[in-house]
């Protein structure tokens, strides 16, 4: 912008505006064009400056002028001889979020509309240029319009406004923009924690106060609660402070009185009035005699007023009940709010290791969370004060890092823990406790054995084979669904990890089957399956929905020469053939094939191996057996 600037003022004559995101771009360029000071009136122009610095900027002077402005030139004014315009293509737009509550300046490209409406501010009573600080690429990227601020807006406001009507369905109404779903939520949300409106969104007397103030919800509600304790020139100070742009934000750090970042504003801001000098804080001024004027009060104070700190604390609670924080234990400077969210107080903030606080100012940057730059200090008796009737909520939970059950009892504002203290589950909590550690964590939880697992697969193996008998789901998901029926009856005293690994999951499971089940189960999935050689072998049934695996060793086999079915015949099991070694020599669905086709290889390769054992050239009419040739002898 700067090398812009210098070649505008070369090629084209007349007054320039130059269009800058921020405050911060416009003073960083007026400083690096110092040098122009002798020819050139270097004017800054944006919404914080004072009535008397914005004139100066938009009125005609003697000699040339260079306007430095964010987007306010835009479409709000004319500023009178500009003949060139520069853009630097950037913008700075408020964007609310839902999930956090918080307003943050995101910068962005402008859009292709913007960039017209810009161009058209150079020469407006005669010929003009305009130098646009990007590229053909990016201008082809540009989003043809300004998404609409109903898209990104905070919509507390429009949502009171709407309910006062008697509008409480969006979708009753046509838009031009609908607003999103999750930012109507959020607005209905934060009314009802402001006491605006019901439990069932129905609008209270307070939230009928508040919707005739022309402010936001927030601090309408602090008004209101002013007004009802004859406190309106405290809040309206308060009100000042609270929606102007902090003017200690660069230089707060060496101006702390207070455990109270607000109430050292509030105290300079007075002294400041009192003393006529409101240099810093002008806006703020402008601001209090606004709302002083609203209520017919007197313009400021005689002499500022000492402040009662649980007036105070009442007041900032009113407005912001979600703001509430209290102090992580590991840390100095992290908080958690009423809200459930995770803050972090500013370095600048007075209120450093404080337990208990009112967050006034957020500020989301590239931290992984917003940080507190106004803060007020909360005394525990102002909390013990404010809530003497908060009940004692009791919490029986899964502590996975202990392995245990913990049970407390816990005063709550929000999803902030004001108090906590032990307490006794009985067993009806802890048996809750426990099933949902383990719907929660899995069957791993648990003293899953062999045969708990083999059970478990078999009676699913089943069910899927006899889709049309009536069968408990021995799934994983279908074990997790009812730990009621089978886990449930078995917990007993349990409290810890210990307690439940003692529990026998296979009774426990086979208690779900009655007596012709579990004889029904033992005919058609058998746990074992008995082989030509006599011995009992365990069957493995795959949980993937593959057939039943029977693992023998080949000499157990001479002489069967169909493959052995299961489930009243329904299913073939697959026949891992192994050596002597119990390695697997085939796998097979079809034992005829393989005595007639493969294990003539198997015996050539096999014979000089494992000359103890039986190799015969007829298997199909040999003894089957499960032992060398010498043990056979004797």
């Amino acid at each position: 912008m700067v090398a812009g600037i210098r070649r505008a003022l070369k090629e084209a004559s007349g007054d320039l505006l130059a269009f800058l995101p921020g405050e911060g771009e416009i003073r960083r360029c007026q400083q690096q064009l110092c040098d122009l000071s002798e020819q050139l009136d270097v004017r800054p122009l944006y919404g914080n400056l004072s009535f008397a610095e914005q004139e100066r900027a938009i009125l005609p002077g003697p000699r040339r002028k260079l306007v430095l402005a964010t987007n306010i030139a835009e479409t709000s004014l004319t500023i009178e001889g500009i003949k060139v315009v520069l853009d630097s293509g950037l913008c700075r737009r408020p964007r609310y979020d839902s999930d956090s509550g918080l307003n943050r300046l995101e910068l962005c490209q402008i859009s292709r509309a913007s960039a017209e409406q810009r161009t058209g501010r150079a020469g407006r009573l005669g010929p003009g240029s305009c130098y646009r600080l990007w590229s053909e690429g990016i201008q082809g990227a540009l989003l043809p319009f300004t998404p609409p601020e109903i898209r990104t807006a905070d919509l507390a406001p429009l949502v009171l406004e709407l309910l006062t009507w008697g509008v409480s369905d969006p979708e009753s109404l046509i838009w031009l923009d609908r607003p999103p779903k999750t930012a109507w939520e959020s607005a209905l949300q934060l009314l009802k924690t402001l006491s605006c409106l019901t439990a069932l969104g129905k609008l209270t007397e307070l939230g009928r106060q508040v919707s005739v103030l022309p402010i936001h919800p927030r601090l309408g509600c602090l008004l209101a609660k002013a007004e009802l304790r004859g406190n309106l020139p405290l809040a309206c100070d308060l009100v000042a402070l609270l929606s102007e742009p902090d003017p200690w934000f660069k230089k707060q750090q060496a101006l702390h009185r207070s455990r109270s970042d607000i109430l050292d504003r509030l105290e300079a801001f007075r002294v400041r009035r009192h003393n006529g000098n409101l240099r810093e804080f002008q806006g703020v001024g402008r601001a209090s005699l606004y709302w002083r004027n609203f209520f017919h009060l007197a313009s400021h104070d005689s002499t500022p007023e000492v402040v009662d700190n649980d007036l105070l604390a009442t007041l900032l609670f009113s407005a912001y009940p979600d703001r509430l924080g209290k102090r992580r234990l590991d840390s100095i400077n992290r908080y958690v709010l009423s809200s459930g969210t995770g803050v972090q107080l500013s370095d600048s903030s007075a209120l450093q290791q404080e337990d208990f606080l009112i967050a006034l100012a957020l500020r989301s940057g590239s931290a992984t969370e917003p940080r507190i730059t106004i803060a007020h200090a909360l005394d525990k008796e102002w909390l013990s004060k404010s809530f003497p009737d908060l009940p004692w909520l009791k919490e029986v939970f899964w502590d996975q890092g202990q392995g245990r059950i913990i049970c407390c009892e816990k005063q709550l504002i929000g999803a902030l823990v004001l108090a906590e203290k032990p307490a006794k589950a009985d067993s009806l909590e802890r048996h809750r406790a426990l099933l949902g550690a383990v719907r929660q964590n899995g069957l791993q939880l648990l003293n899953l054995s062999r045969e708990a697992e083999t059970f478990a697969a078999r009676n699913t193996f089943f069910q899927r084979i006899f889709p049309e008998e009536t069968w408990p789901d021995f799934s994983p998901s279908g074990l997790l669904a009812s730990l009621e029926d089978w886990l449930l009856p078995f917990l007993g005293n349990a409290g810890n990890l210990a307690d439940l690994i003692k529990i026998d999951l296979l009774q426990a499971l086979r208690s779900r089957l009655d007596w012709a089940q579990l004889q029904k189960l033992n005919e058609m999935a058998p746990e074992r399956f008995q082989v030509p050689s006599g011995s009992l072998l365990r069957l493995q049934y795959p949980p993937d929905g593959k057939p039943p695996v029977l693992a023998v060793k080949l000499q157990e086999m001479f002489g069967q020469t169909t493959t052995p079915r299961i489930a009243g015949g329904r299913c073939v099991l697959m026949i891992h053939l192994l050596s002597p070694a119990g390695r697997p020599l085939q796998i097979t669905q079809d034992l005829g094939h393989f005595w007639n086709q493969a294990y003539p290889e198997v015996q050539k390769e096999m014979k000089g191996r494992y000359p103890k054992h039986p190799w015969p050239d007829n298997p199909l009419l040999a003894l089957p057996t499960a032992k060398t040739k010498r043990k056979r002898s004797h």
